[in-house]
């Protein structure tokens, strides 16, 4: 009947939309994820960084002292 053809369709709309929303969520969620990425790449080579130069004045200390 007409009713059962419309609560059909309102349905797989719904799930149309539905579809939609999580498609968009998927891309926001990959975009932040890249990011991350990146920032801790980045974060990364800071601490190697700065465990280098903590070795380097550890080791300049360790000249003093002697």
């Amino acid at each position: 009947t007409g009713t059962q053809k419309n609560r059909v369709q309102t349905i797989d709309d719904t799930i149309k939309d539905l579809d939609s929303q999580t498609a968009a969520l998927e891309r926001r969620v990959e975009v932040s994820r890249q990011g991350l990425v990146s920032k801790f790449a980045a974060l990364e080579g800071s601490l190697s960084s700065l465990q280098s130069q903590g070795n380097f004045l550890s080791q300049q200390l360790t000249g003093l002292s002697r």
